[in-house]
């Protein structure tokens, strides 16, 4: 929908008619991370009794400026994110979560 401008670029994964949301160790941030290719590995999880997907993401680098405005060197490095269904998120641990990832 063109009135959602917070999610322009982004997008969200599905599978049939499940969404899935990114979880990552707390501090990864997920916001600034990317979609590099679309090779995911599957697994079936019997906590939640639904398929959750891995894939690797790239994410910017952070310099030492900590300012308040801080800079970011170009993607250069990947980490693996687990997707889950989002009605399963917040069962394991604290941990980051996001919908909309950048492409």
């Amino acid at each position: 929908n063109p009135d959602v401008t917070e999610n322009g670029g982004r997008v969200a994964l599905q599978r049939g008619p499940i969404v899935y949301c990114g979880e990552a160790a707390t501090g990864t941030n997920l916001r600034n991370m990317r979609f590099t290719d679309n090779s995911f590995s599957e697994r079936f999880d019997e906590k939640t009794g639904a398929v959750v997907l891995t894939a690797e993401l790239e994410c910017p680098e952070k310099t030492d400026d900590f300012g308040l405005y801080r800079r970011y060197k170009a993607y250069e490095s990947a980490k693996e994110v687990e997707f889950i269904p989002y009605y399963a998120f917040a069962n394991n641990g604290e941990k980051e979560m996001l919908i909309w990832f950048n492409i």
